[in-house]
């Protein structure tokens, strides 16, 4: 198996940025850490490596639930390292090389790679190659068993400031709710608002079938994906139907301080 040097690779994604005010950030990524659980115990595995594991808090949690799970923490922020080692030890492996995080999961039946709040980042700082190096070079380079994608949130209503906002995804769906496309722009259109017309956030709890997936790899960007930097777009450019599911509960993604702030409030 080809062992891709992901240190390297993720200082060219994404730079290595000092984090400003690293208690909000954990504040902020602990914030949702329900929504991260609730998709691993739904999977038989045996080793976790969480792709940005930050201070560990999540692999923590796991370890309470399924104890005899082999953690492999990975992250390139040395200070979020130390508190990951501090909070669990000797129960994880914990490190900035992908290529260590890689031979940790040898012998291993049923690895399980975890990207949350991963992919979002990937495509806001990222160029297109950069994007479909990602996806063929590291998500289905390896031979993980399972993969488990949590980025944003489901369908929510919005008001006018966050409908504007393209920190937001906005989706419009058919009569059968089918995604018929997704923007950071404001769609629909309000040129007539009077019309009882519905603006709804894409949340981003997606479930593959795992051809859907190797589809999903095997498939170019085109022009749509690139522009918007939504990967869902690629699905849709070739034909491919997205079911949404609406949803009465609401959630944030923690991407500005402006985000933070609203996730504190409701704490």
């Amino acid at each position: 198996m080809k062992v891709l040097n992901w240190k390297l690779f993720l200082e060219e994604l994404v730079g290595e940025k000092p984090i400003s005010n690293l208690q909000s950030y954990i504040e902020g990524m602990n914030y949702s850490m329900r929504d991260k659980l609730f998709f691993t115990e739904m999977l038989n595995f045996d080793v976790i490596v969480d792709f940005g594991c930050a201070d560990g808090t999540f692999l923590e949690e796991l370890s309470k639930i399924n104890p005899g799970v082999k953690l492999i923490g990975y992250d390139l922020d040395d200070t979020m390292l130390s508190k990951a080692k501090s909070r669990l030890g000797k129960k994880g492996l914990f490190t900035n090389d992908w290529n260590e995080a890689i031979r940790f999961t040898s012998g291993s039946k049923n690895p399980l790679l975890n990207l949350s709040s991963v992919i979002h980042e990937v495509y806001s700082y990222s160029t297109s190659n950069v994007i479909s190096k990602f996806w063929k070079e590291q998500v289905f380079g390896g031979d993980f068993r399972y993969i488990t994608i949590r980025d944003m949130i489901p369908s929510v209503k919005m008001d006018k400031e966050e409908i504007n906002s393209p920190n937001n995804v906005k989706v419009i769906v058919d009569q059968q709710n089918f995604a018929l496309y997704f923007s950071r722009s404001v769609i629909p259109f309000p040129r007539e608002e009077n019309v009882g017309v519905r603006y709804m956030k894409h949340i981003g709890i997606y479930a593959f079938r795992k051809q859907a997936l190797l589809d999903f790899y095997r498939l170019p960007m085109k022009s749509l994906e690139a522009t918007e930097k939504l990967e869902q777009l690629r699905y849709l450019e070739f034909g491919k139907r997205i079911k949404m599911v609406e949803t009465n509960q609401g959630s944030i993604g923690i991407d500005t301080p402006e985000d933070l702030e609203k996730a504190r409030k409701l704490i």
